[in-house]
């Protein structure tokens, strides 16, 4: 960054069996992070089950460039794989979880993301 003005938080939603793995990641790198689970209910499944999580929902405090290298190189193919992903300079991002009417059908689960 060429402005280098610190601290900017990255948040992003990863799928429930890598939590672990990007949990050790921060930590073994001293990144701080806060780590919480949507309401939002997934659903995916497997040959013999079907297994239902709510998201894990990362938030990143990037204080400075060696930082910032590791988690982007680390994180970069979420927003590719269709997965929420937000740079922002405040920590002031919330998920809302509404109802939405589609083909007159009410869905739960939708978020609205505020900022």
């Amino acid at each position: 960054m060429s402005q280098n003005k610190y601290p900017f938080f990255i948040t992003f939603i990863v799928y429930d069996d890598q939590t672990d793995e990007y949990i050790n990641f921060f930590n073994e790198n001293k990144i701080a992070f806060t780590l919480t689970q949507l309401e939002e209910k997934r659903t995916y499944f497997t040959f013999f089950r079907k297994h239902q999580y709510n998201p894990p929902c990362f938030t990143v405090s990037i204080t400075d460039a060696h930082s910032l290298a590791l988690v982007i190189d680390e994180t970069f193919w979420l927003p590719a794989q269709n997965e929420f992903y937000s740079i922002s300079i405040s920590d002031n991002l919330t998920f809302k979880l509404n109802t939405v009417t589609e083909w007159k059908r009410k869905e739960n689960g939708q978020y609205l993301f505020l900022i």
